[in-house]
């Protein structure tokens, strides 16, 4: 291996890995539409909302760190949900804060 190798330089420490310009969750949205997209016989509109939902999740984590919908999802989701994403939480109703 080569000294050049040895060593990955990020420009922000808590940057996400990103596959063709998106994080994994960008990417899923984009998959989920691209598939929606072959099977639809309605193309613009599924281009559309596709791009939209797209736009809107770019929005919504603008700012935040990488992580910022996981801890949405676990404030505003239901227990079950969230304990087959995350199962050694405690739930989020139950959490003592100590000063």
């Amino acid at each position: 291996m080569s000294r050049t190798n040895l060593y990955r330089l990020v420009s922000h420490l808590d940057e996400p890995r990103r596959y063709f310009t998106l994080s994994l969750d960008e990417l899923c949205v984009a998959v989920l539409a691209a598939f929606f997209l072959v099977l639809s016989t309605q193309k613009i509109l599924v281009m559309v909302l596709g791009a939209g939902v797209l736009a809107f999740l770019r929005h919504i984590k603008k700012g935040k760190g990488p992580r910022f919908l996981v801890v949405l999802a676990y404030w505003h989701l239901p227990r079950s949900v969230m304990q087959v994403i995350v199962p050694k939480l405690p739930a989020s109703h139950r959490r003592i804060w100590k000063a």
